[in-house]
């Protein structure tokens, strides 16, 4: 996904929502059940959903990311 992150920017490519409509699907997605722990009452799901975001997260909290805003959630999203 990182290569498809910087190939966006060539006018030449066309990969930005285009092609790879999943991939762009499948990490909103990833993002959304990441932030949904905000707008709903948690459920057994919910264990199994936020255990790689609390191994992630607590990898980014001993690196420099930790100041970073939704650096957490963007780390999340591209390795899983």
């Amino acid at each position: 996904m990182l290569v498809d992150i910087f190939s966006t920017f060539d006018d030449h490519n066309f990969v930005f929502m285009s092609a790879y409509l999943l991939l762009w699907g499948m990490t909103l997605i990833i993002l959304i059940l990441f932030n949904m722990t905000y707008w709903v009452m948690p459920n057994s799901w919910s264990f199994f959903l936020n255990t790689p975001k609390s191994i992630i997260s607590s990898q980014v909290i001993r690196s420099f990311g930790k100041n970073l805003g939704g650096f957490r959630n963007i780390l999340a999203a591209i390795f899983l």
